[in-house]
């Protein structure tokens, strides 16, 4: 009814609202638990497994959200008669893409063609080297930061992960005290490496998505 009296453009966003509060309602509800569980069984909630577990799920669920999205986006177009719209229509081949001269029988032109196999090896040099920077350079930058800023210490179900010089600024008196409000200093040197590390992982992904050499954007 609302895309019949104000079109499209307003009913999607509508369509859009009520999607997203029937996914959000299982997090919602789990937060709730995870809340009531944390306040019960954990005297410091950044210690909880619970909420690194809740945090982990979020980032599937955000995932999963996006793609039934547009899973669902596509069936609106059909019931609202709108499938050959703008955004169906045939894309322009990139102008990095390289590949085999060779006919497409849908457009009748001859196009550069790259092999499925081929692209799948660059596929798994991509996870391999996300996996490496991952284990090389990610988990020990947080464990370095968990120390300094301490998250992680002798006490913790983590000690195993303790680096004693660092894990020695968050003690009192120390210059990352977590009693103080010098432990922000702490935090704000993580957000900035942070930040730096982001710039320069997707200077990785830009250059790991290039070699895959993906035919349209």
């Amino acid at each position: 009814m609302i895309r019949e009296y104000y079109g499209e453009e307003i009913a999607i966003y509508f369509e859009w609202m009520n999607f997203f509060l029937q996914w959000i309602a299982v997090p919602a509800a789990l937060a709730v638990i995870i809340k009531v569980l944390n306040s019960i069984f954990f005297e410091d909630v950044s210690k909880s497994p619970l909420s690194a577990a809740f945090s982990i799920g979020m980032a599937l669920w955000a995932s999963m959200f996006a793609v039934y999205w547009k899973r669902h986006q596509k069936s609106l177009r059909i019931l609202w008669d709108n499938l050959y719209s703008s955004e169906h229509k045939i894309q322009a081949i990139r102008p990095d893409f390289v590949g085999e001269p060779r006919l497409n029988h849908v457009t009748g032109e001859i196009e550069p063609d790259y092999p499925a196999s081929s692209r799948i090896i660059r596929y798994l040099e991509s996870f391999l080297t996300q996996f490496l920077i991952t284990i090389s350079i990610v988990i020990p930058f947080l464990i370095c930061c968990y120390n300094f800023t301490g998250v992680i210490t002798e006490n913790s179900p983590f000690k195993a992960f303790v680096i004693p010089v660092l894990a020695d600024l968050a003690k009192p008196e120390a210059i990352f005290d977590v009693e103080t409000n010098w432990n922000l200093l702490g935090t704000i040197a993580q957000v900035v490496l942070t930040l730096i590390l982001n710039m320069s992982f997707r200077s990785i992904a830009v250059w790991c998505t290039d070699r895959e050499n993906h035919k349209y954007n």
